[in-house]
C-alpha cells in the first residue's frame, strides 16, 4: 500500500516513516513547514500551499494519509497561500483559534474533502504502542494515585482538557492543559524541586490517556526518553499510560530511560 506521511517535527515520523517500510507498505513523505529532521526523500511543503501538496499526493498515488508529529503553528500574517490555500485559509485561522486540536482538526479535514483517508498508524504498524503490561512495579501508594489520576481524566474528558495530570499522595498536583505534558512537568518541577529538592524520595505519578473524543488518527498522545527525563526532575515515581493508546516515541532509549532514572511504566487496559 502506498501512504502519504504528511510529517511534523520530532523523531515520531522518523519511527513511523521506517516502521511503516519493515511492514512493506510504500511511503511517500512530505514535510509539512519548517518541520525537522527531514526525512529521507522527503518533499518539502509550506503550510500554506496546499494546493502543491494536494498534486504531488495524487501524481505519487497516496490515497492514504498519515499525519505525525509536531505541527508547528504558522504566523498568519507570513502566509503567501496559492490559490487553494486562499480558499481553505478561513478553515485554517479558525483552526488556530481552537488550539493545537482545531488546527489537527482543520488540516485533516481539508485533506478528507479532497478525497484522501486520514488513518490511524497505530492500524498499520500496531508495534508503535505497548500492549497492557509493566517496566518496573508500583507500590500500593503508587497504584492509589495512578487510579485518582486515571478516573480525573475521565472526567475532565467530555471537556476537551487534556491528555495528562500528575497525582501525588491522592493530591492533584497538575492538569495538562494548552502548554502540553513537557510544560506540565516542568511545572511539577518547580512545585517540588524535583528529587533533589523538597522533594527528596520520588512520589506521585504521571497519568495520561487518549480524552473520549480523541481523534487517534491525528492525535496519538505521545511519551518518549524526555518525557522519562522530566518525570524524574519532577520528582515523581513512575508513569501510567492506557494500553495500545499511546505511541512510545525511541521505545529502546525510552525503555533505558526507565530503568536509568529508576522508574516504573505502567500500560493499563482502558477500563
Amino acid at each position: 500500500m502506498r501512504i502519504g506521511l504528511l510529517a511534523g517535527s520530532g523523531s515520531l515520523p522518523r519511527q513511523v516513516h521506517d516502521a511503516l517500510l519493515n511492514e512493506g507498505h510504500e511511503v511517500v513523505p512530505v514535510m509539512l513547514g519548517d518541520a525537522q529532521p527531514i526525512l529521507p526523500d522527503a518533499t518539502i511543503c509550506p503550510l500554506d500551499r496546499p494546493g502543491r501538496l494536494i498534486r504531488h499526493l495524487r501524481a505519487k498515488g497516496a490515497t492514504k494519509l498519515i499525519m505525525i508529529g509536531r505541527l508547528e503553528r504558522p504566523i498568519v500574517s507570513t502566509l503567501r497561500p496559492d490559490l487553494k490555500g486562499w480558499r481553505i485559509l478561513p478553515k485554517i485561522i479558525k483552526g488556530l483559534r481552537q488550539g493545537d486540536d482545531g488546527l489537527l482538526r482543520a488540516v485533516a479535514q481539508i485533506f478528507e474533502d479532497e478525497g484522501f483517508e486520514i488513518i490511524n498508524p497505530l492500524a498499520y504498524v500496531p508495534n508503535l504502542s505497548l500492549a497492557a503490561g509493566s517496566f518496573g512495579v508500583p507500590n500500593v501508594a503508587h497504584l492509589e494515585d495512578i487510579n485518582r489520576g486515571w478516573a480525573l481524566l475521565d472526567d475532565l474528558s467530555s471537556h476537551d482538557i487534556g491528555q495528562a495530570c500528575v497525582v501525588r499522595a491522592g493530591n492533584v498536583i497538575a492538569i495538562e492543559a494548552a502548554e502540553g505534558t513537557d510544560a506540565m512537568l516542568e511545572r511539577v518541577a518547580d512545585l517540588s524541586d524535583g528529587r533533589s529538592g523538597r522533594q527528596r524520595q520520588p512520589s506521585g505519578v504521571l497519568v495520561k490517556k487518549p480524552k473520549s473524543a480523541q481523534d487517534m488518527r491525528f492525535d496519538l498522545p505521545a511519551i518518549g526518553p524526555r518525557t522519562m527525563e522530566l518525570v524524574a526532575q519532577a520528582g515523581l515515581a513512575g508513569i501510567c499510560v492506557a494500553a495500545d493508546g499511546f505511541v512510545l516515541a525511541e521505545p529502546e532509549a525510552s525503555k533505558k530511560a526507565v530503568a536509568e532514572y529508576d522508574l516504573f511504566l505502567l500500560i493499563r487496559d482502558h477500563s
